[in-house]
């Protein structure tokens, strides 16, 4: 968890629901749509957007996913 206090007692998880890409004049602004665990009281109600491409608080670099196990 990226904690720019150093607080990392609380438990929290994010997780990329999407991805867009924002215009701002004449600049393409890539971003990955995120999910915050900590609930809807927090950003977009509980939803965020973080620059894709240049390790915004290293999400491009620190990802991890899960494959089901399908019996």
């Amino acid at each position: 968890m990226f904690s720019v206090s150093g607080d990392y007692d609380k438990p929290h998880a994010v997780v990329i629901v999407g991805y867009g890409t924002a215009y701002c004049e004449y600049e393409k602004i890539p971003y990955w749509i995120i999910r915050n665990s900590w609930g809807t009281s927090q950003n977009l109600t509980g939803f965020l957007k973080f620059k894709r491409g240049n390790n915004e608080c290293g999400i491009d670099a620190n990802l991890s996913f899960g494959i089901p196990k399908i019996n």
